[in-house]
This record gives structure tokens, sequence and C-alpha cells, in this order.
């Protein structure tokens, strides 16, 4: 009994120093960079300017979490650093790497939002099948459109602005008809396919 007991704590003690070394370093960036490079291509010199960014957002990020306690100055400090790092993260990529990131990111999100304002649609019982599948395609490339304004320039916001303003030229007339539909939801309730207040 002994004998087996020796046995298998040997192979134990064994298993661990085994499996620590092979476990591999890990840096705070490399999920970063992991998940980055899984969306688009990063040359090196790109690489190290994200890594060097967000080793320097985390360490930020600890120093505020451990040694700031009021919440206020805290939120500002945690904001700040954030806007130093999404401002070398998006000037370390090209704009056609920003799209495809912001785009592969966002795609999720932005597809619940046109499902919901296709439903609202649907609530009007004015269109058919194929009209929601096309109303569909159409909210959905709009709604990305301004997800990319939005997210290319997060912190720039009259340059946003100015942008998002110029997108709402471009909002397709069905999502104009769904967001009419949804104000007009929260503002009475329906009775027979009609909105009573």
């Amino acid at each position: 009994m002994k004998r087996i007991l020796f046995i298998s704590a040997l192979i134990a003690l064994g298993l661990q120093s085994m499996s620590a070394q092979t476990a591999p370093t890990t840096s705070r960036s490399d999920r970063k960079i992991i998940e980055l490079k899984k969306i688009i291509t990063i040359s090196p010199t790109q690489e190290a300017a994200i890594r060097t960014a967000y080793e320097a957002y985390s360490v930020q990020n600890d120093s505020i979490l451990f040694q700031v306690a009021d919440p206020i100055v805290a939120a500002t400090l945690k904001r700040k650093s954030e806007k130093d790092f999404d401002t070398v993260f998006m000037s370390s990529l090209t704009k056609t790497q920003q799209n495809r990131y912001i785009q592969i990111t966002s795609t999720p999100e932005v597809t619940e939002k046109a499902a919901a304002k296709v439903a609202l649609l649907k609530e009007t019982g004015k269109y058919n099948q194929a009209q929601l599948d096309s109303a569909q395609t159409e909210i959905f490339n709009y709604l990305m459109l301004e997800k990319v304004v939005y997210k290319r320039d997060k912190y720039d916001y009259s340059k946003q602005k100015e942008n998002i303003a110029q997108l709402k030229k471009l909002q397709p007339a069905k999502l104009r008809k769904a967001d009419a539909q949804e104000k007009l939801k929260h503002q009475g309730d329906v009775h027979t396919g009609r909105y009573q207040f």
C-alpha cells in the first residue's frame, strides 16, 4: 500500500514538473494579439506597437483598481487609459484593417439590432417575407456603416458627429419606418393593429 502511494506521488510530481516546463509564458497582450491575428494580418511593427500599448493599458488599469479609492476618479482614469490604448491601436492599423476588425467584432451586435428593427416592421403586417429579408440586409449594412464610423472615431466626437450626419442621408426608408414604429409602440398600447394612447 505504501509502495502504491509512493509511486502515485512520484507520478503526480512528474506530471506537475512536465506541465510547468511545457506551459507557455504569456503576457497580458497575448490574448489581444491572438484575437487580432484571427481577424486581420498585422506586421511585426504593428504587433509591437499594439503589445506595448496593451501592456501599458493593463498596468494602468491594475494601478487604478488597487490604488484609487474614489470611484469617480477611478472611472475618469480608466476612461483615459482606454482612450490612450484605442488611439494607439487604431492608429497602428490601416483603414482597411480598421474596417475589417470593426466589422468582424461588431457583427453579432449589429445583427441583433437589425433583427429587432425587422421585427418592428413585421409587427406592422405590411411586408411579406421577401421584403423583410431585403430590409434585413439594407438595415444591417447601414447599421454596420454607423458602427464603423462610431468605432473608428470613438473619441473624436466632432468628427464622429459629422460623419454620422453624412450617413443619415443614406439611411434606408425601411429603417426610418421601423424607428417610427418603435416610437409609436413606446407611446401607447396596441389594440386591433392600432396604437391606443
